[in-house]
């Protein structure tokens, strides 16, 4: 099976002979259990949060319940933000943006920003303001150690060139 969060994640099928794919993925429930006992610990250790309320990564029950339209009054059903991008930067030239993706990720494949940033047509003025990173990994490509690393530096040199331009 591949991980469709992380497509160069592999791991075996429990059951290759049924017809229905698994509903977890592979690498989704051992990054979530890690998370999960992580993220109980630290709200209750370091931040001495006191619940008798388990902190869950993806409940099920709250993504049944969100609004995935987002305010939107038809029935598209997904709320895109790049019109709304494309104006906030035209309007202030100053505004810029950092998209960063994982390679491997199949859930949302970098290529579809690279579409998106083209359908933009942004004058060329402000381009440059709109940097999209590819990473080695998948959706949660920080889990890799280097591209974490070169991820922390991209930001830290994106951040100090929007505040030495300011």
């Amino acid at each position: 099976m591949i991980s469709l969060y992380d497509g160069s994640y592999i791991a075996i099928d429990p059951d290759p002979s049924s017809p229905f794919p698994l509903r977890e993925d592979p690498l989704l429930i051992q990054l979530n259990t890690l998370l999960t006992a992580g993220m109980n610990s630290y709200v209750r250790e370091q931040l001495k949060f006191e619940t008798d309320i388990p902190y869950e990564i993806l409940n099920k029950e709250v993504s049944k319940k969100w609004n995935w339209k987002s305010g939107l009054e038809w029935g598209q059903g997904y709320v895109g933000v790049a019109e709304n991008l494309k104006h906030s930067m035209s309007i202030n030239k100053d505004l810029q943006a950092f998209i960063a993706h994982g390679v491997f990720d199949l859930v949302t494949p970098y290529f579809g920003s690279v579409v998106v940033i083209r359908q933009m047509s942004l004058d060329p003025a402000i381009a440059p303001n709109l940097l999209l990173k590819v990473y080695e990994g998948g959706h949660m490509f920080y889990t890799h150690a280097g591209s974490c690393e070169m991820f922390f530096e991209d930001t830290k040199q994106f951040f100090h060139q929007v505040i030495s331009h300011n």
